[in-house]
């Protein structure tokens, strides 16, 4: 597994908490959309429901992972 350090410097306005947001892309992580459409057998109500298949091959721990995803 590839490891790196990121350094960041903050310099506040203002005293007091400052919050820090950092995501990165890595290889071996990938996502492919998929859908369940149904309809009643009498031509009646019809359902669409989309999910996401998540492969990951990266070595990573991703159990508390917050994941978002675009077909954008």
């Amino acid at each position: 597994m590839e490891q790196r350090t990121v350094r960041v410097t903050l310099k506040p306005k203002a005293p007091g908490k400052v919050k820090l947001k950092l995501s990165y892309m890595v290889p071996g992580a990938t996502w492919e959309p998929t859908h369940d459409l149904r309809a009643a057998p009498n031509g009646g109500n019809v359902s669409l429901r989309s999910y996401a298949i998540v492969t990951q091959t990266t070595g990573e721990d991703w159990s508390e992972a917050e994941i978002m995803l675009s077909t954008q």
